[in-house]
């Protein structure tokens, strides 16, 4: 992480999130660093607390037992698009497209240290077919 300078990228640093694994996962996916436009989607404060415990979206068992945990295990980096259901007041906000690329970082024994992720959300009136993509 030391090597990665996030405002030589300054338009791209709202969307950005950095979850630290160096403890492991068994406590939870510690949120690192959130951007601003991540955070929006939270009804609470990312940056130091843990994602899986303040994601009110509907796909959370997917979300967090499959991509997130299998990302940890296996090292491996995601895609995914889809659209989410947030627990929400307003209709008219409920709904989320979240489209996220996700990628680990790797430690020099192996480990995987972090994991850094670019996400994006508009709000959205129908539903798509939700896309869970290893890459």
């Amino acid at each position: 992480m030391a090597n990665i300078d996030l405002m030589a990228m300054p338009k791209l640093v709202p969307n950005i999130y950095i979850l630290d694994f160096r403890k492991g996962i068994d406590d939870g996916l510690l949120m690192k660093f959130a951007g601003t436009e991540v955070e929006r989607n939270y009804p609470t404060r990312l940056q130091g607390n843990y994602l899986d415990k303040a994601y009110t979206g509907h796909d959370s068992k997917e979300l967090f037992m499959n991509v997130y945990r299998r990302a940890y295990q296996h090292g491996e980096s995601f895609f995914t698009r889809r659209v989410v259901r947030y627990e929400e007041e307003n209709d008219d906000q409920k709904y989320r497209l979240a489209t996220a690329l996700f990628f680990t970082c790797f430690s020099g024994t192996g480990d995987v240290d972090y994991g850094i992720g670019l996400a994006f959300y508009d709000f959205a009136r129908e539903s798509i077919d939700p896309v869970f993509c290893i890459v």
